[in-house]
């Protein structure tokens, strides 16, 4: 298969190994250069030391290092790096990926040879617990139930344990400690992602020669980077030392930014196939008992399904979070979903979106935006549609009020009908918005501002499916739902 095309696709063989939870990413200093984290390789940060004045021209990193080791240990050493612009800059489209692996619990254990804390950003922006290790002797006590990044080379929160000079990475008894840690637990049967590793200091492509080589493996690995494996080896002894010891199958000759935003997008696809299975058990489950016609209301869960997997990751991403906005994921600074874990409520939102389409009043727009046609008092009229999850140990008139807010923010319309599930109680007819009005200096109030929601329980709108009863009965009722829910909405906002 020839290498670098962009639209080649990612390798089956990866998919199917991120799946199996049997991958786990190695990543290099190129993964810290694209926008907007804006790191530098290794080779830019020896001239960036070398312009102020900590090294001569032409001296690699690993000879600076060692001249500031010489000076005053790795306190002298870290003092020159700039650390607290690195603390700053945000991750990117790498690291945000990899991480959104962590949440759906495809990847368990990342590798990387790093200074910079961007892998351990872009986990903590989306609410992933993990654990950081630097050292060795901690990857035995790591704690259970986390993602773990294993930091070979140091951190800068860390810098006691970062490893830089020319005889710290050639040391035997620090590389033997790291692979007796790593190559039976993670390293002989799982799949390494390396990426951004050709501009790769000496320090990092020893440690990954040493612990990769250690024995046979039968794990294939994948490389993405802007050079060609042989480019690689070409380059350097520690290049070829590096492509020699891992086990290549296909690589990705490419940028890294373009290789991981298709990886997210492939993945996204196969995630969605587990939701989109729990709708359709619950969809012939519904009709099991009725006189509806199974294929006709299992096709219109499938035409839903559809949209999702013709949406891009991000589309169901904003569409899931106006769903699951009363879900700690949201709490955080770049809130993510996991599809995996919430599989089953995902599932039950594309059923009741498939119940209003069947009834013949859902509409469908670009991007999983959605509005139902619903007639009160005599008039039709088209109003948006919104699905809310309650968490189980909150409130679902909450959850409402939660949803209410965030509608405020963003429609241009004053009503809306919305379904909810889940969670503790009932939801109330209708949720209208309200603005505080002073008066007197002792007297308030609270005036309706004409924004308003009509809610159905989705569960009781599942319940239109009753024994026997026959298609155009149940079509009935969940239009009777919509319109009732629209007839609430408007008295509210009156």
């Amino acid at each position: 298969m020839p290498n670098g095309a962009v639209d080649r696709g990612v390798p089956q063989e990866l998919l199917a190994r991120l799946f199996q939870r049997k991958v786990v990413p190695f990543l290099g200093a190129g993964c810290s250069v694209p926008e907007p984290s804006r790191l530098p390789t290794a080779p830019q940060l020896a001239q960036a030391l070398i312009d102020r004045g900590a090294g001569t021209a032409g001296q690699a990193l690993e000879d600076i290092a060692e001249d500031a080791w010489a000076r005053g240990g790795w306190a002298a050493f870290a003092q020159l790096l700039p650390v607290d612009e690195w603390r700053t800059r945000p991750p990117n489209v790498i690291t945000r990926a990899i991480a959104e692996l962590c949440k759906e619990t495809l990847i368990g254990q990342i590798l990387t040879t790093n200074w910079d804390l961007l892998i351990e950003s872009a986990l903590s922006h989306i609410g992933q617990p993990y654990a950081k290790v630097v050292d060795a002797q901690s990857l035995a006590i790591e704690p259970a139930g986390t993602v773990t990044v294993i930091k070979l080379n140091g951190c800068i929160d860390h810098p006691q344990f970062i490893k830089a000079t020319r005889s710290q990475i050639e040391a035997k008894d620090w590389l033997d400690t790291w692979t007796n840690a790593l190559f039976d637990v993670l390293v002989r049967t799982n799949s390494l992602l390396f990426g951004g590793y050709s501009g790769a200091s000496r320090a990092a492509t020893t440690t990954i020669a040493t612990i990769v080589a250690a024995a046979e493996r039968q794990a294939a690995d994948f490389i993405v980077d802007r050079q060609t494996p042989d480019a690689i080896s070409a380059a350097s002894e520690s290049g070829h030392r590096f492509i020699e010891a891992i086990n290549l199958t296909e690589p990705f000759t490419g940028e890294a930014t373009d290789f991981f935003a298709e990886l997210r997008e492939a993945v996204y696809r196969l995630l969605v196939a587990r939701p989109a299975a729990c709708a359709q058990t619950m969809a012939e489950q519904v009709v099991t008992p009725t006189a509806v016609p199974a294929e006709e209301f299992v096709a219109e869960v499938d035409s839903i399904v559809e949209m999702l997997k013709a949406s891009e990751a991000a589309v169901c991403q904003r569409w899931l979070g106006s769903c699951f906005r009363s879900f700690p994921d949201f709490e955080h600074v770049k809130p993510y979903l996991p599809l995996i874990p919430n599989e089953s409520e995902i599932g039950k939102c594309l059923l009741l979106l498939a119940a209003a389409r069947w009834a013949g009043r859902l509409n469908v727009f670009a991007e999983l935006e959605f509005t139902v046609s619903v007639t009160t008092n005599g008039v039709d009229t088209e109003a948006p549609i919104h699905i809310v999850v309650c968490p189980p140990q909150q409130r679902l008139d909450a959850a409402a009020r939660a949803a209410l807010v965030a509608y405020e923010r963003t429609s241009p319309s004053s009503t809306g009908v919305g379904i909810a599930f889940g969670g503790l109680g009932d939801v109330e007819p209708a949720t209208t918005s309200f603005s505080a009005a002073r008066g007197a200096p002792t007297r308030s109030a609270a005036r309706a501002r004409g924004l308003s929601i009509g809610w159905i329980n989705g569960d009781a709108l599942i319940a239109t499916f009753v024994r026997n009863a026959d298609a155009g009965a149940v079509q009935e009722h969940i239009r009777r739902h919509l319109d009732d829910a629209m007839t609430h909405a408007l008295a509210a906002a009156a």
